[in-house]
This record gives C-alpha cells, structure tokens and sequence, in this order.
C-alpha cells in the first residue's frame, strides 16, 4: 500500500520551513477555491502543516509525522509532491537535498519494508 503527501517541504528550521512554504499554499488555496469550490478546509499554512498530510518542517518533524502515518496505515511506498513551480530555484534544490540525505534515510533505517522482490 502507498501514501501520498499533500505537498513537502523540508528546512533545518520549522519556521522558516513554514514561511517559505506559505507561497506555496496561498498559490494552491487560490486555485483549489476556483476550481474545487474550496475543499481544502485550512485558513492558514499553519493549520495545513498540523492537520493535513504535507510535510512541511524540520527533517525531525517530518520523520515523526512519516512514522505516525506510518503506524496508521502501514504503508510501504510514499509519494511525496514538491511544488517545484512555485519555490525558488535554490529552494527546491535545497529541500530535495534534505530529503535525501538527512530524511529518507532515517525512515528507510526506522520503517519496515519488504524488498522489491517480494513485492
């Protein structure tokens, strides 16, 4: 089984993490109230970030929610959508390095999985 995200985001600071990500959800609230008639039910990228599945904050923080949606649904692959064309170059480039090197690594060591071949 997979999860999916709502959108990530990762910074070594979750403040910061929460202030650059706010662009990206003013953008998609926009759109979402144009053409989905508002289902996102957040006024604020601070209640997105609590109660929905994107993963906005330091890698600490994005762990501990991965492993708490882990726990719940027990799911083995994940996909994880960054808003490339809204954040900044530099950004986007820094958050996917995060990713990689500070926060998946740590969920691939915590986080039972079955190999590809027993899929």
């Amino acid at each position: 089984m997979g999860a999916g995200t709502a959108g990530y985001f990762g910074h070594c600071d979750s403040q910061a993490a929460a202030a650059k990500y706010r662009p990206v959800f003013e953008a998609r609230l926009k759109v979402n109230k144009r053409y989905d008639r508002g289902s996102i039910k957040y006024d604020t990228v601070e209640d997105w970030i609590a109660n929905s599945s994107v993963l906005v904050g330091s890698p600490q923080q994005i762990i501990e929610k991965v492993s708490e949606q882990h726990r719940l649904f027990g799911h083995e692959v994940m996909h994880i959508h960054v808003d490339g064309e809204i954040l900044a170059e530099e950004d986007y480039r820094a958050t996917l390095e995060l990713l990689f090197t500070d926060i998946a690594p740590v969920l691939r060591k915590e986080l039972p999985s079955r190999s590809l071949d027993e899929w």
